[in-house]
């Protein structure tokens, strides 16, 4: 299990359950590295406030605080960057990696609280993640290492809507809704939800059919396996092993504004490796195509949950049923992810 189990999630039960989901700590995609070139910067929403990246000569990609602690020049808009650090156009103060002015343009000492607030980076699958931790505290835990040698590219799709990462994220162990609202059939469950430290995971099996494939009744036998690192990463696992088709879903949710978070929904497919088809063309041309095609159902198939999500009111005690699935434990183990006096479920 790639990552770091560093706390057991608190099951007891809560007195005190505010309705009003807060900003949880973790890992979160801020933008594609394509979107941060060498040397130039970035201004994107991250937790109710903007949030500047940049990119160094030498590749590395970095965020920190939007404005300079010397005079409040915004860095995403009067920021340029200079080799390896970051300079404010508006007075010339340069920062290093660390935050640290390491000149000023008159060529001063630079005063001890010229230093800007830097956030942890970590960069991968093409994505630029970022941690949030509402006390400033570093990475309590790592995402998972992926090897995505002999997979398509990410096919990434982009969404601004209403809603919080614990509620999309719930989705993976709402088993209730799999077939009201996708249309599943058969829907077993081969591993129950197990939670260790910021790792959540769930196997499930059924049936489905795909566009005018489900109007005559065929339906495709499927197992996913669920995993989940913390509120902003959900990655889904989809093996159709009588077609020898194995797929990656990704749920990436990003708290930007108040009540409003970035969706980020992308598809990985193996390359084939047998067919008379994957004999004729490039099998990375075939993953590709396939990305896709899947990418079109996928984004079709989480649509259907947007006006839920952008209507729906966050209930701290709800009145569960038996088929709804684990979403008690779920609901315990989010709340590692909120300080002691934020506001969550």
């Amino acid at each position: 299990m790639p990552v770091s189990l560093l706390k057991k999630p608190s099951l007891r039960k809560e007195r005190h359950l505010p309705a009003t989901l807060g900003l949880p700590s973790g890992w979160f995609v801020v933008a594609t590295s394509a979107e941060l070139p060498r040397e130039r910067t970035l201004t994107t929403r991250f937790m109710s406030e903007d949030l500047v990246l940049y990119r160094t000569a030498s590749g590395e990609a970095r965020a920190i605080s939007p404005y300079c602690p010397h005079l409040g020049a915004h860095l995403g808009v009067c920021g340029a960057v200079e080799g390896e650090i970051i300079r404010c156009e508006f007075h010339h103060f340069r920062y290093d990696g660390e935050g640290t002015c390491v000149r000023t343009g008159d060529g001063s000492r630079p005063p001890k609280a010229a230093r800007l607030s830097v956030r942890p980076v970590r960069e991968q699958h093409g994505m630029i993640f970022v941690y949030h931790d509402p006390t400033g505290s570093q990475p309590a835990w790592e995402l998972p290492e992926l090897d995505l040698v002999g997979w398509s590219k990410l096919v990434l799709q982009k969404f601004s809507l209403r809603g919080h990462p614990q509620e999309t994220t719930e989705n993976g162990v709402d088993v209730g809704h799999f077939s009201v609202v996708h249309g599943f059939k058969e829907v077993q469950v081969l591993r129950e939800v197990c939670a260790f430290g910021p790792y959540l995971n769930a196997r499930y099996a059924m049936k489905r059919g795909f566009g005018p494939l489900a109007r005559l009744g065929l339906a495709f036998d499927m197992e996913f396996e669920v995993h989940v690192y913390g509120l902003g990463y959900s990655r889904v696992e989809v093996d159709i092993k009588s077609y020898g088709l194995r797929s990656q879903l990704f749920v990436l949710s990003t708290p930007t504004d108040p009540g409003r978070i970035d969706l980020r929904l992308a598809v990985s497919v193996e390359e084939p490796r047998f067919g008379p088809v994957a004999a004729l063309l490039p099998r990375r041309r075939i993953a590709e195509a396939i990305a896709r095609f899947i990418s079109i159902l996928y984004v079709h198939d989480v649509e259907r949950d947007f006006r839920i999500w952008e209507t729906k009111r966050h209930l701290p005690r709800p009145a569960l049923s038996a088929g709804d699935g684990p979403l008690g434990l779920y609901r315990r183990w989010a709340r590692q992810f909120y300080s002691a006096d934020a506001a969550d479920d």
